[in-house]
């Protein structure tokens, strides 16, 4: 499965490029804009897996991004949110419930209902938690919504 990364490095011998992981990772291949695209281990796949269902667990029931980040997950969650987030390579992906999947209306204050989902709304994808009962879909323009995190 492969997942989007920074890039660290300038190219030269002393300072070659490499992704900023602190994965194990079977191939990677720089895409020369700073980003690159990794191939992670079956084992590092299980391993960011486990802890991104730990971090969807803590934020359905209001634990704040920083938090999770802070207990959970490693010093850089750049595929922990791509696993949340977004549908990678046709899997069971993303981790978290999509919006286009939400039962409407949202209602946040109630504690049997989801009220973080994935979604893309054409100019963010992301992360997003309901602020309000509502039926309004995802986006930075709507009061009922924040945005986590985007990826």
């Amino acid at each position: 499965m492969q997942f989007d990364c920074n890039v660290l490095g300038d190219g030269s011998p002393s300072n070659p490029y490499t992704p900023d992981l602190d994965l194990n990772y079977v191939t990677w291949e720089n895409n020369g804009d700073g980003i690159g695209q990794v191939t992670l281990t079956d084992k590092a796949v299980r391993r960011v897996k486990a802890e991104a269902i730990q971090m969807a667990t803590n934020l359905n029931v209001g634990t704040s991004w920083s938090t999770i980040k802070t207990v959970v997950g490693p010093s850089n969650p750049t595929i922990h949110k791509q696993m949340l987030a977004k549908n990678l390579s046709g899997d069971t992906y993303p981790i978290k419930k999509s919006w286009a999947n939400a039962t409407l209306p949202v209602d946040p204050s109630d504690p049997n209902q989801v009220s973080v989902f994935s979604h893309d709304n054409g100019t963010t994808r992301g992360l997003w938690r309901a602020t309000a009962q509502t039926d309004a879909e995802p986006s930075q323009d709507s009061a009922d919504w924040t945005l986590i995190f985007e990826v």
